[in-house]
């Protein structure tokens, strides 16, 4: 591998490292049209691209130059989707089977009331005590019907007896009321599910990345990320200037030790007074798998004193600084996500 191509393969990594994964694809385009062979460039190509059809394609490609990565083929299983379920039969009538039943024709025989109990199939009145005095259960409705004597008091029926009378139109908006509520559930449960995922798939492709040998050994080659890696740390390039849209979380003196969450979007900051003449180490350490974090240290002045990414590039993801203090002044820590927010500890000592 040339110089100019280990360069351009550091460049996309970085661009990807930072979230810049447009302009890493430009890289990798350029890079995979002067040589198409390059398996690293397609591994890249594949965590630069957002299309997941694109990803399989790239990651295919990965495994015709090197059938026994086992990163992209982890990673191939991951995004690769499963196969359609098989179609399920449907009649086409779904009542054909009541159609087929043909009903017990009638008896077309008169009733007898002078017929045998013997010969008779069923007693017409099944909650008569007395089968010869019941067989017609509607004889009483041609009786004349008895007056209720003057003395006895009218009986009211009790309201669960009463028929209920629902209004269509109240029945109709409690309904659709209930199955918008059912389909704004889904979608949030359905989006938060997603969301995890997808925060899930990016942190595996980060420490596949972080993992190859091949892209460790080219980002070496460079001068000013060997430095970094050999003081134990890497950079992120944090803004020059204390950022205006921070969650203040208060202050923090030297010895202690706080806990809070970052958000993915928005940073964290927090004050710090320092003596003059010390040295402080500022350590921030994940409390959770999803969490990357990452320090940077402004002064009195807001601007950038000290920052870190990975306090060992690779193997460690936490974030540590080291600074010294020339005259008495109050300090920002601010901690930020490299991805999906999280929890997080932060130590001053």
């Amino acid at each position: 591998m040339t110089d100019s191509v280990r360069a351009q393969l550091v460049q996309a990594y970085n661009w990807i490292k930072e979230g810049n994964k447009h302009q890493a694809e430009q890289i990798l385009i350029s890079l995979l049209a002067a040589h198409p062979q390059n398996a690293d460039a397609w591994w890249l190509m594949a965590n630069a691209l957002s299309d997941p059809q694109e990803q399989q394609e790239a990651l295919e490609e990965v495994l015709k130059l090197r059938p026994n990565d086992e990163k992209a083929r982890k990673m191939l299983a991951r995004i690769a989707p499963p196969p359609p379920p098989p179609p399920v039969e449907v009649s086409a009538d779904p009542f054909a089977d009541l159609l087929d039943e043909t009903p017990a024709p009638k008896s077309s025989a008169p009733s007898t009331r002078s017929a045998s109990p013997a010969t008779s199939p069923f007693d017409d009145d099944p909650f008569g005590t007395v089968a010869d005095a019941d067989d017609d259960p509607f004889a009483e409705l041609e009786a004349t019907p008895k007056r209720r004597p003057a003395s006895e008091p009218i009986r009211k029926k009790a309201k669960s007896q009463e028929k209920a009378h629902w209004n269509p139109w109240a029945l109709g908006a409690i309904g659709c009321f209930g199955l918008l509520f059912l389909i704004c559930g889904g979608i949030y449960v359905a989006v938060t599910q997603f969301g995890l995922q997808m925060s899930g798939v990016v942190s595996d492709m980060m420490e596949d990345i972080a993992a190859n040998p091949t892209f460790v050994a080219a980002m070496a080659a460079d001068p000013t990320l060997a430095a970094a890696m050999q003081n134990g740390g890497f950079s992120f390039s944090a803004s020059d200037t204390l950022p205006d849209d921070v969650t203040q979380r208060g202050s923090i003196r030297a010895g202690e030790s706080m806990r809070a969450s970052v958000d993915t979007f928005v940073d964290d900051s927090w004050t710090f007074q320092g003596n003059p003449g010390q040295t402080y180490v500022v350590e921030v350490t994940a409390m959770d798998n999803t969490l990357d974090p990452m320090v940077a240290i402004y002064d009195h002045d807001n601007r950038l004193v000290a920052e870190n990414d990975d306090i060992d590039f690779g193997s460690n993801t936490n974030s540590r600084v080291e600074f010294s203090v020339s005259g008495t002044a109050t300090y920002t820590i601010v901690v930020s996500a490299f991805g999906s927010g999280g929890s997080y500890e932060l130590r001053v000592r």
